[in-house]
């Protein structure tokens, strides 16, 4: 794949994102990949040779890696003496474990604490995604879960606790002064959450891992020359959760003075028309009368900013392309 700069980033950090990224392996299959969607993985191995992409899309992401690069030096330098040595905290550690004939699972957590029994993993995320009380999603803890599971195959270590250590890219104090007064505030008051992980059976675990290669298997068996088109990859395409595709809704809506249009129930949905019907009915009749029902169609947040090969798929849904 090449990696061009039409952005003209500075050339250290065009090299250093160049330089970071690797080509697929089809018999490794990294704990990340695993969770993906596999119709994304198949379109890399099909055009990785002919791919051509910039390096300002690796360029958000790369703020992750930055972050994990500082945690794996502090960790090793303070620790190296006294905690490495006896290996009471493993850093960064690559663990690969043979899932079949034709596969290795491997996967990588950021920290292990022998005297907590505790795996940590540094998480990077918008304050929108991640607000006070939200619930972490099952691809979240699916992940921590296979390093869990990883870590006892490899090393016959059980851990007891999982911790994601978030660190908020976009988080402003002031916003947080904006959600002093308010009953319930959803706003994180520093830039930094621990949010603890549920642990899976082992069972369930291996039962999730079972079935996510499976579809990963069904995507590489169908690789060979096939020609791209929806009818051709209809078994691998990706569903509504891989898209991170909400249900469509309904809104009870108002025109503002500007033309816009905005949701009395402001973040609501409602399942049904009716539902929002019943809405409508009980607004006072000066909101009555200047409100509609509008139907709204869920947008594929993945596929329309997150999916790496959203340039090559054959279900486009309003891509963009840098």
């Amino acid at each position: 794949m090449k990696i061009t700069n039409n952005y003209a980033l500075p050339e250290w950090l065009y090299q250093s994102i160049a330089s970071s990224i690797e080509q697929p392996d089809p018999n490794v299959i990294r704990v990340t990949e695993l969770i993906n969607p596999p119709l994304e993985r198949w379109l890399k191995f099909k055009y990785w040779d002919s791919m051509e992409k910039d390096a300002v899309e690796y360029l958000t992401p790369h703020f992750g890696t930055a972050w994990h690069q500082i945690h794996e030096k502090f960790n090793k330098d303070k620790n190296a003496a006294a905690r490495l040595a006896t290996d009471s905290i493993l850093i960064e550690e690559r663990m690969n474990h043979e899932v079949s004939n034709e596969m290795i699972l491997s996967g990588k957590f950021d920290r292990f604490e022998r005297e907590t029994e505790t795996i940590h993993d540094v998480k990077l995320f918008n304050t929108k995604s991640f607000k006070i009380g939200s619930e972490l999603k099952e691809s979240q803890i699916a992940q921590q879960n296979i390093y869990r599971w990883l870590l006892w195959k490899t090393k016959g270590i059980l851990a007891n606790k999982m911790v994601l250590e978030v660190l908020f890219r976009d988080w402003f104090i002031i916003n947080v002064e904006r959600e002093y007064y308010k009953a319930h505030p959803t706003y994180h008051p520093i830039p930094y959450y621990e949010a603890n992980v549920p642990i899976w059976s082992m069972e369930r675990t291996e039962l999730y891992i079972e079935e996510r290669l499976e579809r990963h298997y069904k995507a590489i068996n169908t690789l060979p020359d096939i020609e791209i088109s929806r009818d051709s990859l209809k078994e691998i395409e990706c569903s509504d959760e891989d898209k991170w595709k909400n249900p469509d809704c309904w809104a009870v809506c108002y025109k503002m003075k500007n033309g816009d249009t905005r949701a009395y129930n402001g973040a609501a949905k409602f399942s049904s028309e009716s539902i929002a019907l019943d809405f409508q009915f009980k607004l006072t009749p000066a909101r009555k009368s200047k409100s509609f029902i509008e139907f709204r169609v869920s947008k594929p947040n993945r596929c329309n900013l997150y999916c790496s090969m959203r340039s090559k798929c054959p279900y486009p849904e309003a891509p963009i392309v840098y």
